[in-house]
């Protein structure tokens, strides 16, 4: 999800504790992070990171980041939070674990695991199971499939729904 990076700092760099192996490439310690990825000259990612550290093999892994995918308007925008996510500039795959959220525009709130996102299909999917709470319904589900640019869900396996009455 932030992959094409340029990274800029909110406080502090330092590098690693106790690295011994000076043959191994060094780390970047980022802590009060700002995230943005590009395609091209559009943004197409933005978010925050407690901290991030950064490999020169194009290995990023920030905790408690909260990353905002932008749609097809402005106002268009999902929002992921969780624990940690791992990614890699150069494949441009992401993995978010630990209390995931996601958010989109239109009042979905989904909880999992674990998301799986793919820079280049712009999609994000999970099989560790999904809550989702949106403003007229809730439903679990075992897998599931989202399409960012367009809001597309795809809900697999087991799916239980409970529709509610809406709001007036």
């Amino acid at each position: 999800m932030f992959l094409g990076y340029v990274l800029a700092l909110g406080s502090a760099c330092t590098p690693p504790q106790g690295q011994a192996d000076t043959s191994a490439p060094p780390a970047v310690v980022m802590h009060g992070v700002r995230l943005r990825s590009f395609e091209g000259d559009t943004p197409s990612l933005e978010g925050r990171a407690r901290s991030a550290t950064y490999e020169r093999s194009g290995e990023l892994t920030a905790s408690e980041a909260t990353i905002r995918v932008p749609g097809k308007t402005p106002g268009d925008v999902t929002v992921v939070t969780a624990r940690e996510m791992e990614g890699h500039l150069g494949t441009r795959q992401l993995v978010a674990t630990g209390d995931v959220v996601v958010r989109n525009p239109s009042g979905m709130v989904a909880r999992t695991p674990r998301v799986a996102y793919d820079a280049v299909q712009q999609t994000a999917r999970g099989s560790e199971g999904v809550q989702v709470q949106g403003p007229d319904y809730r439903l679990s589900a075992e897998t599931f499939l989202i399409s960012l640019p367009d809001g597309q869900f795809t809900f697999e396996g087991s799916v239980h729904t409970v529709l509610e009455a809406a709001d007036d």
